[in-house]
């Protein structure tokens, strides 16, 4: 139904247009606003770090099982990109221009929906495969790891869930060069532009993990051993926050010809890039024989040590293109199909921020936890940033009054 809907509307725009086949675009019309959909590809979140690895373990105290650099370790997930794929959303702007052609306003605002990605593995009741974390000991700098699943120790699972959202606008005071300034079959107008940029990038990475311990296993929760039919649950959520301010000149173009137009722009803004960074950790340890469950701050890469708030300025460029055709129905109304690509050349993610190394005496799920030891203040953040780009075709409408 909603078809049949569409392609009425469709034919109503075409026979309307008919109307005014021999008609040019009238040079008083100069108030325009623009509504497009975005089908964008943004740079995926990267994780440069390993994040769960499997081994041949057959006994749950066997040295140097599912350790990075031993015989038989591989890699489950990390070192890779998450968050791939196209994201929807849209563009509505509108702009003005004077009748003497001397100066105007024009304004974007886009959205792309919030995309994610989930992944999950779990071993089976008997804790077959074995599934752990791996992480380097500050103490001694050697790799080690924290187990979520070992056969006849523990069943576990572990799930890594992210999120990406991008936003932004742009308000420009518009210059006109030349309004018309082509042949009489060949139409066109230049201008200028000056004005203002935000961008705002929000992502999020949580790696959870459940341990259930089995008969020849042991677990810990704040120093206190968690035996047969109890569980140890970790959660260590990372997100990060750009936002871009800065100033931005640009051009804008365009040539019509009969019921065709060619558009596209192209900005430059320069500013600073606010990078913030959050680390979050919690460990919940329920114990069969006292039949009770409490949590406690801290995770396995989120704890006291990097739990505070992180945040900096960086210079940041941040250009951006645009070529759209189009195809008038009326004088007033333009169906359109367009190429974008926005670029900003600093910003921080999750993945890219992670410390590996972290002292055992502030993991609560540790064996040796205890914070009143002097040590390592680690994991603390890894200042990592990269560049980050966004891409994509947009579909819409032009009114023009």
């Amino acid at each position: 139904m909603k078809r049949c809907y569409l392609g009425a509307m469709l034919v109503m725009l075409a026979l309307a247009g008919t109307a005014f086949a021999g008609g040019e675009p009238d040079g008083s019309l100069r108030v325009w606003v623009d509504g497009d959909y975005l089908l964008w590809w943004l740079r995926p979140m990267a994780v440069t770090q390993p994040l769960l690895t499997t081994g041949p373990l057959t006994n749950p105290t066997a040295v140097g099982s599912g350790i990075l650099g031993n015989s038989g370790t591989q890699l489950v997930t990390g070192n890779q990109n998450f968050n791939t794929g196209p994201y929807s959303g849209f563009r509505i702007g509108a702009g003005w221009v004077d009748c003497s052609n001397t100066i105007g306003v024009e304004g974007n605002f886009f959205y792309l929906s919030q995309k994610g990605t989930n992944f999950s593995i779990a071993s089976d009741d008997t804790g077959n495969p074995l599934l752990a974390r791996p992480v380097i000991d500050a103490r001694t700098g050697a790799e080690t790891v924290q187990f979520v699943a070992a056969p006849n120790a523990f069943a576990g699972n572990f799930n890594i869930a992210t999120s990406t959202r991008l936003f932004g606008f742009d308000p420009n005071v518009v210059f006109p060069i030349c309004r018309g300034c082509c042949d009489d079959e060949l139409n066109c107008y230049y201008n200028a532009l000056v004005g203002f940029r935000y961008l705002n990038l929000d992502d999020t990475l949580t790696l959870t993990s459940t341990s259930n311990v089995l008969p020849l296993g042991i677990g810990f929760f704040n120093n206190q051993p968690i035996a047969n039919g109890g569980n140890v649950s970790v959660t260590d959520n990372i997100r990060t926050l750009n936002q871009f301010y800065g100033g931005q000149v640009g051009i804008q173009g365009g040539l019509v010809w009969w019921r065709f137009t060619l558009n596209g722009f192209a900005k430059l803004a320069v500013g600073s890039m606010r990078e913030d960074a959050n680390f979050s950790g919690s460990t919940t340890g329920f114990n069969a024989t006292l039949g009770n469950t409490q949590t406690a701050p801290g995770g396995l890469l989120a704890l006291s040590s990097n739990s505070s708030p992180y945040g900096r300025n960086m210079f940041c460029v941040v250009p951006e293109g645009n070529l759209t055709f189009g195809v008038e129905i009326t004088p007033q109304v333009k169906l359109t199909l367009g190429y974008n690509i926005l670029y900003a050349s600093n910003v921080a993610r999750p993945g890219n921020i992670i410390d590996r190394t972290v002292n055992r005496t502030l993991i609560p799920s540790s064996q040796t936890f205890n914070p009143s030891i002097p040590g390592p203040q680690r994991p603390a953040i890894d200042w990592n940033g990269t560049d980050f780009w966004a891409q994509g075709i947009n579909v819409g409408l032009t009114l023009h009054f």
